[in-house]
């Protein structure tokens, strides 16, 4: 598997920031002057807190159901 490119995790992690209304918004020409390291455990970490939010929704989800039909 090739690695991403600055370019391509800064676009990534712009795209991660723009669908987090919680995320701390960051310029672009910021991302571009970061370390490519420091680009890679940026975007792991709005990954994760993606799916931490998913898993949440869906638990919720999954509580109401269970309320609904164990009442």
């Amino acid at each position: 598997m090739e690695n991403p490119s600055k370019t391509e995790l800064a676009q990534e992690i712009a795209r991660l920031i723009e669908s987090d209304p919680q995320a701390t918004p960051m310029a672009y020409d910021v991302l571009m002057v970061m370390e490519e390291a420091d680009l890679v455990t940026i975007r792991d970490n709005l990954e994760r807190t993606k799916r931490t939010r998913n898993n949440e929704a869906w638990y919720d989800e999954l509580v109401q159901k269970c309320g609904k039909e164990c009442s």
